[in-house]
């Protein structure tokens, strides 16, 4: 699939408008994957907003030497919010629908439940 969308990406005659649609139809929802699943820790935001800045700059064929700021090309782009936002804003949505759950579901159960029981007191046995 790179390999198609790389001649897509460095045709000039595809207007820029096109190449950004394919990259919010087809390369994003890729991205978004189970992304409500993950735990992002600084690290991995940062990759993922690298990771769409690469996309967006290769989309508007700005090269690194020409010394623009991440908020000019978003601004081109016409996108307020981040990749590393919208994941946010899908694991709130996943915690809401979750919170909506009857009392008796598993999954509800899994985050909100304590466990029965008492720990044994000590170090823990070598297995």
């Amino acid at each position: 699939m790179y390999s198609e969308l790389q001649s897509i990406w460095k045709d000039s005659g595809i207007l820029v408008y096109l190449k950004l649609k394919l990259l919010m139809t087809i390369v994003f929802p890729v991205l978004f994957y189970a992304a409500e699943t993950w735990t992002v820790n600084k690290e991995d935001e940062k990759r993922l907003l690298e990771f769409e800045m690469r996309c967006y700059r290769r989309n508007l064929a700005v090269k690194w030497q020409d010394r623009r700021t991440n908020e000019e090309i978003r601004a081109v782009v016409q996108r307020k919010e981040t990749v590393v936002y919208t994941i946010r804003m899908r694991k709130l949505q996943l915690f809401g629908h979750i919170c909506r759950m009857p009392d008796d579901r598993l999954l509800k159960t899994l985050l909100f439940g304590m466990v029965e029981g008492e720990r044994r007191l000590g170090r823990p046995a070598r297995r």
